[in-house]
């Protein structure tokens, strides 16, 4: 038991080390419209550092969708 209790207090002391990802490649911002829409809405593009558009290398797709705490209008304030 008491073995357990250290692999598991180990492991809870490791999580306080990680860290995200430095967003290391391109940034692109801009504002989309469609002819239904009332008013433009703001959005970021970050692109790897690798990104090629003509290349046959496949990307995944991340989004990500705010909630009430990120909101504002200010996107450069939150990146």
């Amino acid at each position: 038991m008491t073995k357990r209790l250290i692999h598991i207090l180990i492991l809870l002391a490791n999580g306080t080390f990680v860290t995200a990802q430095h967003l290391a490649g391109m940034k692109k911002s801009g504002m989309q419209t469609h002819q239904e829409m009332i008013r433009k809405i703001p959005y970021l593009l970050y692109f790897p550092k690798d990104y090629d558009l003509d290349s046959a290398k496949r990307h995944h797709l991340v989004m990500f969708l705010h909630g009430s705490g990120e909101s504002g209008s200010d996107l450069e304030k939150r990146f």
